[in-house]
């Protein structure tokens, strides 16, 4: 994997590729497969899977056939990927998943009674083997689940923004945020360790919340729920007079694309890149700003 910035050049001559209303050109040479975020190009590996999300959304998913004469059938599986399917003899059996209506989610302060499910909605997304294209916490929480649910339990306890997300009794996701001051306490040189971006305003740091952490169940991701905890978390920011959300997104040593995917929608900018040590190795974070 590799990860780079560049801007985009709207001209498709100037581009390996062109796209136009969801239909692909395809070059004989190269064979990377390119996703474009806003001027973050990221380098994936060669056919990637299908995804749910890639049908629903017109995702800018780049491809290249190394033989003329495949290119046909090349571009026949990208444009599967880029538009619903319409010959079921050649798409893929996708698993129907549970459909989630926005009216039946409820968004809440998580209390000690929804620890189990937190816990078990963080096991469905941190796994030890992460899914870039349906997102990932970077943390294995079945490798240590006692350890892990002190820390949630530790976190309803004290933080002021940990939101559940639920339809009847059952937890769907929940959102962890820290204020500036409690973010500070836990990782004190965090705005020295910032890449600041070079335009980007730094007195938008002078109070802030911070979402640590952002998890839908598994199979419930792509529903909306997500903007929903959001929705309640800028609600409770302005009511502070907090105007200023940032969070972090892993683009290297694993690239979660559904969270970058997550952050345009939300409207974030780049503000910066963060280095820092997890697990013996150095993991970089992307870090995004909102104003609210």
């Amino acid at each position: 994997m590799q990860v780079g910035s560049a801007s985009f050049d709207p001209n498709p001559s100037a581009n390996p590729v062109s796209v136009e209303r969801g239909k692909i050109a395809i070059p004989p040479k190269d064979k990377t497969i390119l996703s474009g975020d806003g001027n973050i190009w990221i380098v994936l590996e060669e056919n990637p899977p299908l995804s749910q999300e890639a049908k629903r959304t017109n995702t800018l998913v780049i491809a290249s056939a190394p033989l003329p004469e495949i290119q046909e059938k090349e571009g026949m599986r990208m444009e599967r990927i880029l538009s619903p399917i319409k010959n079921e003899k050649t798409s893929r059996k996708i698993h129907p998943l549970p459909i989630i209506q926005h009216d039946q989610i409820f968004v809440r302060k998580a209390t000690m009674g929804d620890l189990e499910q937190i816990y078990k909605v963080a096991c469905s997304v941190g796994k030890n083997r992460k899914d870039s294209y349906h997102g990932f916490l970077i943390d294995d929480y079945a490798s240590d689940p006692e350890y892990y649910k002190a820390l949630f339990r530790q976190a309803i306890s004290l933080l002021d923004h940990f939101y559940v997300a639920e339809k009847g009794k059952e937890v769907l996701g929940f959102l962890m945020a820290y204020t500036k001051r409690q973010w500070l306490a836990k990782n004190p040189n965090w705005l020295d360790e910032i890449v600041w971006h070079p335009l980007f305003d730094r007195k938008k740091t002078e109070n802030f919340i911070l979402v640590d952490k952002t998890a839908i169940r598994a199979d419930l991701t792509s529903q909306g729920i997500g903007s929903r905890l959001y929705m309640r978390l800028v609600r409770d920011a302005r009511s502070r007079g907090v105007l200023d959300i940032f969070g972090e997104t892993v683009v290297d040593p694993i690239p979660n694309f559904a969270s970058l995917a997550f952050r345009r929608k939300q409207h974030y900018t780049l503000a910066g890149v963060h280095y820092e040590e997890y697990g013996g190795r150095i993991v970089t974070d992307l870090v995004y700003h909102k104003s609210v």
